[in-house]
């Protein structure tokens, strides 16, 4: 089966930030992708697995 990649989601924080310097995360079949989105058409994107994706997350939350 052939997965398609979700769309960019960014932080309801994120509000309606227009210079586009946010943090993004998608899922790319069962595997999620982070990208800076103010690199918009050559962004970087980091794909991590489950467990890194949660530490990440768990890194982040912990900073708010």
């Amino acid at each position: 089966m052939t997965y398609r990649p979700s769309s960019w989601r960014r932080s309801s924080r994120s509000g309606t930030n227009t210079n586009n310097n946010c943090v993004e995360v998608r899922l790319d079949g069962r595997t999620p992708q982070v990208s800076d989105s103010q690199f918009v058409g050559r962004r970087p994107i980091v794909e991590l697995d489950r467990t890194d994706y949660l530490a990440f997350l768990a890194t982040v939350k912990s900073d708010l």
